[in-house]
């Protein structure tokens, strides 16, 4: 009988010491787990915008395109991008555009060279493309230039695809693109009509890069005679041709500029 009282008593103590372990467990304050934020493949800074990869690198993105690179210039600074060094023919059409820049709306300035001699310097806003055409078969480098300190993604497409500048749009007859160099002048050499005297011609601004930007257009005759127009975005103007003859036209700015153009020959 002893025995049994004393297996109850110890049964019944054991109950009660895991009963306090658990009331004390229920009062001790949970335990703080570290607290880690979402990881993804991007990094956004303090504003919630995006901060572009590496300098002077291709994007290291899943599904980066093989054309676009991150480029970095101090101000007043030329920085060449190493990454891009492809052996180009004479006719191939080359597009530079500057998909972001970091300030935004930063401007800046890039030269092609090619190892067959020549090469071209452009400015370049956000947004902005510039398509050149090889003039020389060879080894191509570009370099950019900044006054103030920029960032920039820049995308460079090489191809015969390409719409060549000064040249019509593919699938429109009277529509083009016409890249003015600042304080330069561009003849149309896809729009050479010939026009008999009183003929009216109108030109339209359908685009243009920087957006508003002015730009000037005059109709010149083979007998001599030309009249201008001043043009904006989404503004045209209407000239007559003045005697008869084969026309050309050509444009002008202060200031460079991109522009898609719509030519209309006695618009209704």
């Amino acid at each position: 009988m002893k025995t049994l009282f004393k297996k109850i008593l110890s049964v019944l103590l054991a109950v009660l010491c895991f009963g306090g372990m658990f009331a004390a467990a229920a009062d001790a304050p949970a335990a703080e787990g570290e607290f880690r934020p979402f990881q993804t493949s991007e990094e956004y800074d303090d504003t919630g915008k995006n901060i572009l990869p590496a300098d002077n690198t291709q994007p290291s993105q899943p599904g980066s395109v093989m054309n676009e690179y991150v480029v970095v210039i101090p101000a007043n600074s030329t920085v060449a991008l190493s990454e891009w060094a492809p052996a180009i023919k004479k006719g191939t059409f080359i597009a530079v555009k500057a998909m972001d820049t970091t300030p935004s709306g930063e401007n800046l300035t890039f030269s092609l060279q090619s190892s067959g001699g020549g090469g071209f310097t452009y400015g370049l806003a956000e947004e902005q493309t510039r398509r050149i055409e090889a003039t020389t078969d060879g080894n191509y480098r570009v370099t950019f230039h900044a006054v103030k300190a920029v960032t920039a993604k820049i995308k460079i497409t090489i191809g015969e695809g390409l719409p060549a500048e000064n040249e019509q749009v593919k699938g429109a007859s009277n529509e083009y693109v016409v890249t003015i160099p600042a304080g330069g002048s561009v003849t149309l050499k896809a729009w050479a009509p010939a026009l008999t005297k009183g003929t009216v011609v109108e030109v339209k601004a359908m685009d243009t890069t920087p957006n508003g930007a002015e730009f000037t257009c005059a109709l010149r005759s083979s007998e001599g005679d030309s009249i201008a127009g001043t043009l904006t975005e989404e503004q045209s103007a209407r000239m007559t041709a003045p005697n008869s003859g084969d026309y050309s036209i050509t444009f002008t700015t202060a200031k460079a500029v991109t522009a898609k153009i719509k030519i209309v020959t006695d618009p209704k």
